[in-house]
């Protein structure tokens, strides 16, 4: 039978076919259908239907039954990062490059031990031959048959009593094949509707993935995706990786009542995809262990890569050039967001993004259409990266404001390295903490040992909240004996960070504790205690982090934390277009410029001031600092609202074009005030 997706219609079936055969055509839709979608099995060995989530099926029919005229063809699922475009029965991604058919399946046949749907032509046909046949029902009448699309293939109905119960056999066969005793080994079942549900997506996880997001988490791969992508490799790919963190967040939110946060993919390996640098590899690769020549080759070959001037620039061209669409993308699938931009980077994706936040524009640097609050680097080697280039990362970490910086590594991960001991050398000489007995510990930065002691067995609502990044079960009399060493370490490291400060008190404990830059996991008990433990775990632990909850919880903490949302004190729109800026009239407003140097501005208290920039580059820094500092690009437009006081930061000569607007004054808790006011 003709179960592809590829032969199916997108207008109705054929009409004269099924009045030949004395079929009506149905004037309404069964509920019976069900939206399939076709996947690829793991490890190359086919492809399979699978239904979509229940919410999305009932999206889905709730849009089919609009009018056609006024019917949108895009369909949002699956939390808004796929859309099924109806008349091309196609899923397609929205922020990165996937397709794959959809079916609207209503009859089914059986082949070996699953069901495989008809093309929705012949699933069309088989259902009006059953509503005429239906009212016959309990009547024995000799078997019919009708022939489907192709030609090629037979459904026949046989009406039968079985013992008291009305039943009606519906199988399918090679028009070719005689309805015979022979025959009937070509037969295969038919029935009335999907039964492929796993029951793998619960409503509760659906619910919480089509609640809009509060912050959107923007995570760039590393090393090897050109060998990770390919079927027969079993390490689970980026897609898949990207995935798992997305389902532990969702669990997470809804654990610890925090905002969903939206997790998306950036891709960068195809910028090295050169065909001539291919062939030239495989021209001058050895034939001898072709394993490992491969693994150099997918892998290794992507540090060499970007190590090399020429390729560095196109890999940091490309993921800003992404993590911008991306970015855009989303705040136009998600019209009116306000929430937090987090980027993550794993193994050579931390490096490239250090690289591209660090950087001034005025040295090089790349522009982002945003300003991330905060930056996690997993298992990154760019300790290593820093030795060797000899660059300063105090200032380094200076252009990345105020993005706030942190990495996260299992102390087993070969890839790994630290990189405290750059801004002191003295960071070095701290000792290991103590391994966690059970693997639902939080993330810990290094040697920061809770001064409270918690009994071991304690349930986890009885221990502190996650923000104090403490593990969850401790053995107290460990923690004790550290507190001392704790303390100095922390009067340390803010003496590093900021001089000014080093007279800290202890009640600014958990402020310093933000500050730190090294965070590692907790290492499983059976990876201390078993023999060359940490040698077997070294393998796994480079890909580790996408399935950790510590790390999920770790991130939550962080995005949650009292920093604010994004522009939440003002509005800002990237690069409008110029019909939008015509309609707005920006040409006819007042201009005002100035050169380089710091302008403190406050907005009036009962105006909203909307401006945009003609030229230059702009940092705007709030006086209230619960709000966050962001960057204005020509041709970026902004709205401040009233009673907004503000730093303007000018790094090059800027113009704008500026108009006020009434409007009511703010809560004294919601307008940012300068202290004085």
């Amino acid at each position: 039978p003709n179960s592809g997706a590829s032969s199916f219609p997108s207008a109705p079936p054929n009409q004269r076919r099924m009045a030949s055969l004395g079929i009506r055509a149905p004037m309404e839709k069964q509920s019976e259908y069900t939206w399939l979608e076709k996947v690829d099995l793991p490890n190359s060995v086919g492809t399979e239907w699978r239904a979509l989530r229940k919410s999305d099926q009932r999206k889905l029919e709730e849009t089919l039954s609009i009018a056609p005229e006024d019917r949108p063809n895009a369909v949002a699922v699956v939390g808004g990062r796929w859309e099924v475009l109806l008349r091309e029965r196609e899923l397609r991604a929205r922020y990165w490059k996937a397709a794959t058919p959809v079916l609207r399946a209503l009859w089914c046949w059986r082949e070996g031990d699953k069901f495989q749907p008809f093309n929705e032509a012949d699933s069309e046909i088989i259902e009006a031959y059953w509503d005429r046949i239906r009212p016959k029902l309990g009547k024995v009448e000799p078997m019919t048959e009708i022939v489907l699309s192709d030609g090629k293939t037979k459904v026949e109905f046989e009406l039968r009593r079985q013992g008291s119960i009305p039943t009606c056999d519906v199988r399918v066969r090679p028009a070719s094949v005689s309805s015979s005793i022979f025959g009937s080994l070509f037969k295969a079942a038919v029935r009335r509707g999907w039964d492929g549900w796993d029951g793998t997506l619960q409503d509760m996880t659906e619910d919480e993935d089509d609640k809009p997001p509060e912050n959107l988490m923007m995570v760039v791969h590393g090393i090897g995706e050109a060998m990770w992508r390919r079927r027969e490799v079993v390490v689970p790919s980026f897609f898949d990786a990207v995935t798992k963190l997305r389902t532990l967040s969702q669990t997470n939110s809804r654990r610890t009542a925090t905002g969903r946060a939206e997790w998306l993919m950036v891709y960068w390996w195809e910028a090295i995809r050169d065909p001539v640098l291919r062939q030239n590899l495989k021209n001058t690769t050895l034939p001898s262990v072709p394993g490992l020549r491969q693994l150099a080759n997918d892998v290794i070959l992507d540090v060499l890569l970007y190590l090399t001037p020429r390729w560095r620039k196109k890999i940091q061209q490309t993921v800003v050039a992404e993590l911008n669409r991306t970015y855009q993308r989303f705040r136009a699938y998600n019209p009116g967001w306000d929430g937090k931009v987090g980027v993550v980077g794993h193994s050579l994706g931390s490096v490239i993004l250090f690289d591209i936040l660090s950087t001034p524009l005025d040295q090089g640097g790349l522009k982002l259409d945003f300003t991330p609050t905060q930056y996690i680097a997993l298992g990154s080697p760019l300790g290593c990266f820093l030795s060797v280039a000899g660059v300063s990362l105090r200032e380094r970490l200076e252009n990345m404001k105020p993005c706030r910086f942190a990495q996260v590594f299992h102390p087993n991960d070969p890839v790994a390295y630290r990189i405290e001991p750059l801004l002191d050398a003295r960071m070095a000489a701290e000792d290991r903490p103590p391994p966690s007995s059970t693997e639902d510990a939080l993330v810990e930065p290094l040697e920061d040992y809770s001064a409270q002691d918690e009994p071991a067995n304690a349930e986890p609502s009885e221990l502190r909240p996650p923000a104090t990044l403490t593990p969850r079960t401790r053995r107290a009399s460990f923690a004790a004996d550290f507190d001392a060493h704790r303390r100095g370490l922390q009067k340390m490291f803010q003496s590093i960070l900021d001089p000014t400060t080093a007279a800290q008190t202890e009640a600014d404990e958990e402020a310093e504790e933000e500050q730190r830059l090294d965070f590692e996991l907790p290492i499983a008990l059976m990876e201390t205690v078993m023999n060359g433990g940490e040698y077997l775990s070294a393998l796994p632990a480079h890909n580790c982090y996408y399935g950790s909850e510590d790390l999920v919880n770790f991130i939550h903490t962080r995005m949650a934390s009292t920093h604010p949302r994004s522009f939440s004190t003002a509005e800002v729109i990237r690069q409008p277009e110029a019909l939008w800026l015509e309609k707005t009239g920006v040409v006819f407003w007042q201009s005002w410029s100035c050169s380089a140097g710091k302008i403190p501005w406050q907005t009036p208290l009962n105006q909203m001031e909307e401006c945009f920039v003609e030229e230059g580059e702009v940092v705007v820094i709030p006086a209230n600092p619960e709000f966050e500092a962001f960057t204005l690009f020509r041709g970026d437009f902004v709205r401040f609202p009233s009673a907004f006081a503000c730093t303007w930061e000018v790094a090059k000569p800027t113009t704008k074009r500026y108009r006020f607007i009434m409007q009511p004054p703010p809560s004294v808790e919601a307008a940012a005030l300068s202290p004085s006011t």
